[in-house]
């Protein structure tokens, strides 16, 4: 945190609802992403950090998203022939290495997500393209995912000096959830016919594995009973806390990045088989979330046992109600699935419609365009909150894909909003999370839901949440 008050955090803007014309918004906003994503381009990291998050692997799911559109004004080819480009930079410049502590195996902050993106790149080039990894290269890449997961299940003997508690190194920003990340991004993205086209990929086949999935999920659930146990306050009785609660250098987090949210929103996004044992633990943990809401509709970054009175500053993807929205609306998705109850399910979506209408009010955030702490991860919060709101009763707009479209355009002005001090510049200003990238991921989620003849496209649809995160389960009901 940095110590500004709530109005320092956000720019207040029109909250009052009207329909938009997407046809011209559908316009604008190609435009927009047509110049953003150039200029993206022009300003790429030469670094080769393997950072999804701030760096060249996250310019590549970007144009991996932007090319899925198919637009004529941004032909996909281009794009593809981009992201090929960088990975062969990638490989050229990054020296990737097996993790070597199980709180640093993530997807967006380690060497693992610099591995599944090659790995993805390699297998999924079209026919007669030369690969992108030699034997050599293909194997490290495998090396660098498989001893993150035997890493993040290993159980140290009693006598081995161990620095951090058994509950803490689970989140997503660094930790086991991100790994599981990093493994259902792999099932996503390579498919049946890959397996039997490329026989290398068969080592992916395993990783990825319903077995290896199980006893991920099966540690992190284990590690956060362990942690409910050990950090319920004294006096709490244990109906009045979490029955899963996990740390990050000792403080409980509920937020998506190093937080709760973060931690199920991983666990509900695998496979039915995978999850079923821990369905009701988890169902119940969703249930103390709903419990410590506060009243405008966020939640505290960290756990407490009552919601707090005062007004909660942080209302961003890695802090505060994005995280719990995009947790809560994944769980609404898979309802069925999840065997989550009508009465159950009326709540969810009560929350989710208090916590969109805040994010609405306050999401057009100051710290810049991106996802994790951007007016981006605000629109993928509103687009979470949209499929599983709009368009359910009779003539009922949706409401929650305006409000997405007018943050997004909002967020279009940044550079004149940024020269003019309104906006500050992130450290990593064309990055996915931190920048421009986002914002151009963003674009593509809103166009992805208009059709060529401006008709939201939404009720019934299946659509990709925000990239690195809520994008690899996109059953909608």
């Amino acid at each position: 945190m940095d110590g500004l008050g709530p109005q320092a955090r956000f720019i207040p803007h029109n909250s009052n609802f009207a329909e938009t014309d997407l046809e011209s918004t559908r316009r604008h906003l190609i435009k927009r992403l047509k110049s953003e994503v150039a200029r993206v381009h022009r300003h790429e990291s030469q670094s080769f950090h393997p950072s999804v998050y701030v760096e060249t692997s996250g310019l590549v799911l970007m144009d991996w998203r932007v090319a899925g559109l198919d637009l004529p004004d941004i032909p996909p080819v281009e794009l593809e022939a981009s992201a090929r480009q960088a990975c062969a930079r990638m490989v050229r410049c990054v020296s990737l290495k097996p993790p070597k502590d199980a709180s640093r195996v993530s997807f967006m902050e380690t060497h693992v997500g610099c591995a599944a993106v090659l790995i993805v790149q390699h297998l999924t080039r079209p026919e007669g393209e030369k690969p992108l990894l030699d034997y050599h290269g293909y194997q490290r890449c495998v090396s660098v995912l498989r001893s993150a997961v035997k890493l993040a299940l290993y159980r140290p003997v009693q006598s081995e000096n161990v620095p951090l508690t058994p509950y803490d190194g689970c989140e997503v920003l660094y930790g086991r959830a991100g790994l599981l990340y990093a493994l259902l991004f792999l099932r996503s993205n390579v498919t049946a016919e890959i397996y039997s086209d490329a026989p290398p990929a068969e080592e992916i086949k395993t990783l990825t594995s319903f077995d290896t999935l199980r006893k991920l999920v099966d540690d992190v659930i284990d590690r956060g009973t362990m942690g409910a146990d050990a950090t319920r306050p004294p006096g709490v009785a244990p109906s009045s806390w979490s029955p899963l609660m996990w740390c990050w250098h000792h403080k409980l987090y509920l937020g998506a990045a190093h937080g709760v949210a973060g931690i199920l929103q991983m666990i509900v996004s695998c496979p039915l088989d995978t999850i079923a044992a821990h369905i009701p633990i988890v169902l119940q943990t969703v249930e103390w979330l709903l419990r410590v809401q506060c009243e405008d509709g966020n939640w505290s970054p960290k756990a407490s046992e009552e919601p707090p009175t005062e007004k909660q500053e942080l209302l961003q993807w890695c802090h505060g109600a994005p995280g719990l929205v995009i947790l809560f609306s994944t769980i609404l998705k898979r309802a069925a699935e999840l065997s989550v109850s009508p009465g159950f399910q009326t709540r969810l979506k009560s929350a989710v419609a208090r916590a969109s209408d805040l994010v609405y009010r306050e999401g057009f955030l100051k710290k810049g365009v991106g996802l994790c702490h951007g007016v981006s991860g605000s629109v993928f919060t509103l687009l979470a909150a949209s499929d599983v709101l709009d368009g359910r009763g009779k003539d009922s707009l949706p409401e929650r894909f305006y409000q997405a479209v007018h943050l997004a355009v909002l967020g279009s002005h940044w550079h004149g909003m940024t020269r003019q001090g309104e906006l500050r510049r992130p450290d990593a200003p064309y990055s996915l999370y931190e920048g421009l990238s986002g914002l151009c991921c963003a674009y593509a989620a809103i166009l992805e839901r208009i059709s060529s003849d401006g008709e939201w496209r939404g009720l019934g649809s299946v659509f990709r949440g925000m990239p690195g995160y809520d994008d690899v389960m996109i059953q909608i009901n």
